[in-house]
Formats: structure tokens, C-alpha cells, sequence
């Protein structure tokens, strides 16, 4: 195994089931109309890493040198308050984007980015990035549409947060599973989820999330095995939301 000049993993190497040509998840990213120059461009020096469980693939504050693409897993951009409790800002899937915002101001990395579940991610050299956004005014909208998009979610989000009781945030945070990761036929969330990280999804403590959730299991709302949920009404769910 190679070792990447980041330090990290593994580096992918350039045959050809592993270039961004062939990326199985291409047509779901903003590089999915780039020709097959800027194509090149991104796969020359780009690098696969892979993280573990609860492994820290970015820390808040550090600088960026490249742009984080997700190929697998389910990741979490988190944040510690003042009193030291996380908030989760968002839950990202493939094939987002992680640290796109710091990477084009220029500044630190704003929060902490921890994998959820195995997961692996491309990173893009930042000189790359930078080199074909220059060069393709479409991308460059594109990704200026895609940042006010997530900065609108991130207000409804935070004013949801601000103004919902307990049950109301609680709604909000399944739902928000549910839009990320889907769920299987018979409602089970995509998503194993540790009660701590369910309560840092929905801003509270932990002791208020296993009862809130406790709650919505014994009305019939939700189903609950260990780290496994599925959401048995999802009419009523909304509901809850609905009313905060």
C-alpha cells in the first residue's frame, strides 16, 4: 500500500474503474457536465482516503488543502457549544461536497466533519479545483446556487431549532434522516444512529432524546431496536413537526 502525500490512507491509484470519468456517483455532483479536460484536470493528483467509524476526517479550525468529495458512508459536520455539546449542523451522503465553503474563502474549516459509518472520500487538490472553476463560468454558478441553497437550509434548520419544543425537534431530526439517507420499505431509517448523535441532530441532551424518542415508540409513532429506528407513522410524524 502507498502512502499519499496527505498523510492519510491510501491513495487511489489511476486505472481506469477509479478515475472521476468512471465515478459510479457522477452524475448526482456538480462535475457531472465538466468535458473531459476538467475532468483530467481533477483526477490528476486527486487521492481516496477511507476513515473508520467515528474516525475525525477534518477538524474545525484546521486549513484546508483540498476539497473533500464523499464516495461512501454517511458523514456528520459537527460543532461544540460554549457549554462543550455538539450540534450537528448537517449529515452528509454521497456525493457531497465536505469543506467546499472554507476551501473557496480561504478560511478554516468552521466545524468538525466525523464519519458516522465506514466511510470513504476523494480529496481534490485545492490548486485543481480552483483551476477549473476559473475556467467554467456554468460550474461556477452551479456552485454558487448549491452554497445559497445550503445557507437557506441552514437558516430554516436553525430557526426550526430556535422556535420547536422538544417533540417538535425531535420530528424535525427523524425527518431529517429520512431526506438524507432514505428508509426502507417498512420505514426503518438508513441510518444507525447513537442516541447522543440523535440528540446532537436535534438540540438536546441525551436524557431528553431516549425519552422523547421512548415517547414517540409507545404512541405507535416510531419503532425502536438499539440503534435502529423505523418510523411506523409518518403522517403523524410530519404532524409533530408541523406544530413544533
Amino acid at each position: 500500500m502507498q502512502n499519499c502525500k496527505y498523510g492519510l490512507i491510501m491513495c487511489i491509484n489511476q486505472e481506469k474503474e477509479h478515475c472521476c470519468h468512471n465515478c459510479n456517483h457522477r452524475r448526482a455532483s456538480l462535475f457531472y457536465n465538466l468535458n473531459v479536460h476538467d475532468l483530467d484536470i481533477i483526477n490528476e493528483g486527486r487521492s481516496m482516503v477511507t476513515y473508520g467509524s467515528g474516525e475525525v476526517i477534518l477538524k474545525r479550525n484546521s486549513k484546508p488543502f483540498g476539497l473533500y468529495c464523499l464516495q461512501k458512508g454517511k458523514v456528520k459536520i459537527s460543532r461544540l457549544g460554549i457549554n462543550g455539546k455538539e450540534h450537528i449542523l448537517e449529515l452528509k451522503k454521497p456525493v457531497e461536497f465536505i469543506g467546499l465553503r472554507a476551501l473557496l474563502s480561504g478560511n478554516h474549516y468552521h466545524a468538525t466533519a466525523t464519519a458516522m459509518e465506514d466511510a470513504s472520500l476523494c480529496i481534490i487538490e485545492r490548486d485543481k479545483i480552483f483551476k477549473i472553476i476559473r475556467n467554467n463560468p456554468s460550474l461556477s454558478l452551479l456552485t454558487l446556487g448549491m452554497i445559497a441553497e445550503k445557507y437557506s437550509e441552514t437558516e430554516l434548520r436553525m430557526i426550526s431549532l430556535l422556535q420547536k419544543h422538544i417533540r417538535g425537534r425531535m420530528a424535525d431530526a427523524l425527518l431529517q434522516i429520512n431526506e438524507t439517507y432514505g428508509s426502507a420499505q417498512d420505514g426503518r431509517l438508513n441510518l444507525q444512529i447513537k442516541r447522543s448523535d440523535l440528540a446532537a441532530l436535534a438540540n438536546m441532551n441525551t436524557a431528553n432524546a431516549i425519552r422523547t424518542l421512548s415517547s414517540f415508540a409507545q404512541e405507535g409513532i416510531v419503532e425502536v431496536d438499539k440503534r435502529n429506528i423505523r418510523v411506523r407513522n409518518w403522517t403523524t410524524l410530519r404532524m409533530i413537526s408541523d406544530k413544533g
